[in-house]
């Protein structure tokens, strides 16, 4: 098993966690940087997902996603480019989604409040946002060098409040360093308790 497997399967492994539930087969995923489809493809081949949507920058990434998709016989699983710092979610025509996961690229788009906005209005009426994203240490001095950016848990809650939407929960990566899986809820939905951490 190799890195990615193994970060793959804690990826799963936190959004079955975040996510309420059990039977995906009806269920619509939405991969939001996708790069080489690490989570898109596992979202269909470990939860079962009914139409699972692959949106990158990365034409190369999206050509080598569409490979694994022949390799695998996956054929529920839509690949789309986008540009950043355009309405990026354009493309998807207004379609909504059960579970939107966005893995290690809020940090990388240009106004992180709009995107995260246009993500959970891209959402069903009872539709999960997981944004998987690096945290920031509490304390200076136990940053890493050469760590990438991060947000603490107050500022992630503003940038989903900002955004219009509400923080849910917040489950630790299992294999990586500093990095969460944070789920966000529409406002006015309860917040379990054992979930707001």
């Amino acid at each position: 098993e190799n890195s990615e497997d193994t970060y793959a399967a804690d990826c799963m492994k936190a959004i079955t966690t975040l996510t309420p539930w059990d039977d995906w087969s009806d269920k619509t995923f939405l991969d939001f940087g996708s790069g080489t489809g690490m989570v898109a493809t596992r979202a269909v081949e470990l939860l079962g997902a009914k139409a699972v949507t692959a949106l990158d920058v990365s034409l190369p990434m999206l050509v080598q996603l569409q490979r694994k998709m022949v390799e695998r016989k996956l054929k529920n699983v839509k690949t789309l480019r986008f540009e950043l710092g355009t309405d990026s979610l354009r493309k998807l025509g207004g379609e909504k989604f059960d579970a939107i996961v966005a893995t290690l690229v809020i940090h990388h788009v240009g106004d992180e409040v709009d995107t995260v906005k246009a993500l959970g209005q891209s959402l069903t009426d009872d539709g999960v946002l997981i944004i998987n994203e690096f945290g920031k240490p509490e304390r200076e001095g136990d940053v890493p060098k050469r760590s990438p950016p991060g947000y603490t848990v107050d500022e992630l809650k503003k940038l989903v409040s900002d955004a219009g939407l509400q923080f849910g929960a917040v489950e630790n990566v299992f294999g990586l360093p500093l990095a969460r899986f944070w789920r966000t809820i529409k406002p006015g939905e309860p917040v379990p308790a054992d979930m707001d951490r």
